[in-house]
């Protein structure tokens, strides 16, 4: 899906049950995308310039996170050394 539009790639995660895991920032607006509505998204958060090593460390973390807690439905913003979670809140 090289090239596809942002809303496109992600419908398409939330049919087939998967989580989007990306380095796109726009991922990461819940406004955008709200994360009750996909298997969950993950946006890795590298230094600049990005290296390899942040990229292995950002995977590492998110492993971690995984191994802890379940993402569907929520938005992750992955950090080399924590992860930040957002959830959307349940309206009564």
């Amino acid at each position: 899906m090289s090239g596809a539009a942002d809303a496109d790639l992600i419908a398409r995660c939330r049919d087939e049950g998967r989580a989007m895991v990306k380095l796109d920032l726009d991922f990461g607006n819940p406004l955008l995308f709200r994360p009750s509505q996909y298997p969950g998204i993950a946006v890795l958060r590298p230094s600049e310039p990005v290296s390899h090593r942040d990229l292995e460390d950002l995977c590492r973390t998110l492993i971690g996170g995984i191994a802890l807690e379940q993402l569907g439905g929520k938005l992750w913003i992955v950090e080399r050394t924590r992860i930040r979670v957002y959830q959307e809140r349940e309206v009564e």
